[in-house]
């Protein structure tokens, strides 16, 4: 969410991301097929988040898979 410094929320994001990398690896996903990236708040789903309920909708994972 928008919650905090717009840094410290890309460091956070960042970190969140490399945590599912690990488990994604430890699950057989070959490291060299997963690109990881920590957005922050820059892509909100709902703006503005202002509420306890659009803020829980701003923190979320993303995952793409390509065939």
């Amino acid at each position: 969410d928008t919650t905090g410094s717009v840094a410290r929320n890309k460091e956070l994001s960042a970190k969140r991301a490399a945590v599912i990398v690990k488990e994604l690896i430890a699950k057989g996903v070959a490291a060299n097929e997963i690109i990881s990236l920590g957005l922050g708040s820059e892509r909100p789903l709902v703006t503005p988040d202002n509420t306890p309920a659009k803020k829980a909708k701003n923190r979320r994972y993303e995952i793409q898979i390509r065939f």
